[in-house]
């Protein structure tokens, strides 16, 4: 029950931030589901492509779509994301925990600082 629970807590923030879950999914999956974190990778990352494909194929008849750019989009993402797993195998299990602890930090300071600024604009 935490399992899905905790999916549909996840599934909630993302849809209402308009923000890939994949921040929020890797720890869930380790804390609910007791994945070791490579296995709550590769588990979120399956997730995000079935829920990407869902999105996709719900605004294909109603939104504009770009072809060029969401290819050249996906091209490097393809890049990054080949690259990024050819650096990770060089490092400990640590570090890779402590960057994306880290990631998910600068993000979160990220967004409150950018949505504070907002709020201070408007008055």
């Amino acid at each position: 029950m935490g399992v899905l629970l905790s999916a549909a807590l996840v599934g909630a923030v993302t849809g209402f931030l308009g923000v890939g879950g994949g921040f929020l999914t890797v720890p869930a999956l380790m804390a609910f589901a007791g994945l070791t974190f490579e296995e709550a990778i590769g588990t979120s990352l399956f997730v995000i492509a079935i829920s990407s494909a869902a999105g996709f194929l719900g605004h294909l008849g109603g939104s504009e779509f770009h072809v060029g750019l969401a290819a050249s989009f996906a091209g490097a993402a393809v890049v990054g994301a080949l690259l990024g797993m050819r650096i990770a195998r060089g490092v400990s299990l640590e570090r890779l925990r402590a960057g994306f602890a880290l990631f998910v930090g600068g993000v979160g300071v990220s967004v409150a600082a950018a949505s504070l600024l907002r709020v201070v604009s408007i008055h």
